[in-house]
């Protein structure tokens, strides 16, 4: 089923900085014009996600993502197939459906909060990255891109935070920290940030064997 491909995963809390990360790697990978699958696009329909007992819904469990569909999805792309997805847009309403075009690439990047929890995908992923960052910095960048990017109320993003991320977090996500092949600490510093990824990725054996002679 797979061809010469690498498959890159990156896993971590919400706002942790794993879209920086993916840019990065984008970027340094760039001649072999990555692939990028999130998880993000396979949330369910909100009238399929848990409620809590204060009658909340909880997006924040694993069962929120179809990741049946996702693992389909990623031996598509691997096989060599492109994909045409639906774009998930976080329950704002904006008109027509979207789509994305994914072709296939010799590296493929996927990433999402609950991509390690899901065992399928971590047999499919061939590197894998943890992202980690102080909970402060992670709540005021959750805070900024759910208020000002998705029209959030903030007593909402909060309640959000503190009955649903914080407890997802230590059931579902750092559990499988032990199993990344690369741990990168997010410190809120930028260029130390893209530092640690330069270093950490080009370094990585699997990086340079695939870096070497393999073209376009």
């Amino acid at each position: 089923m797979k061809k010469e491909t690498l498959v890159i995963g990156i896993c971590g809390g919400s706002g942790s900085g794993k879209t920086t990360i993916i840019e990065e790697i984008m970027n340094l990978m760039k001649e072999h014009h990555p692939a990028l699958l999130s998880l993000d696009n396979y949330y369910r329909d909100i009238s399929e996600q848990a409620v809590d007992e204060n009658g909340k819904v909880n997006f924040d469990l694993p069962d929120a993502i179809d990741s049946d569909q996702f693992v389909s999805d990623l031996k598509k792309l691997i096989s060599g197939e492109d994909l045409r997805i639906k774009k998930y847009t976080f329950n704002v309403h904006r008109g027509e459906n979207q789509y994305l075009d994914i072709p296939y690439s010799k590296i493929i990047l996927t990433e999402g909060i609950f991509l390690f929890h899901i065992p399928e995908a971590m047999k499919l992923i061939d590197l894998k990255i943890y992202v980690e960052l102080d909970h402060d910095l992670q709540l005021q960048r959750r805070l900024e891109r759910d208020v000002k990017e998705r029209g959030y109320d903030q007593n909402d993003v909060l309640y959000q935070w503190h009955h649903h991320v914080l407890p997802a977090y230590e059931k579902y996500i750092r559990i499988h920290k032990d199993e990344a092949d690369i741990v990168i600490l997010n410190d809120g510093d930028f260029n130390h940030l893209i530092d640690q990824v330069d270093v950490m990725v080009l370094n990585h054996p699997k990086i340079v064997s695939l870096s070497c002679g393999v073209t376009e």
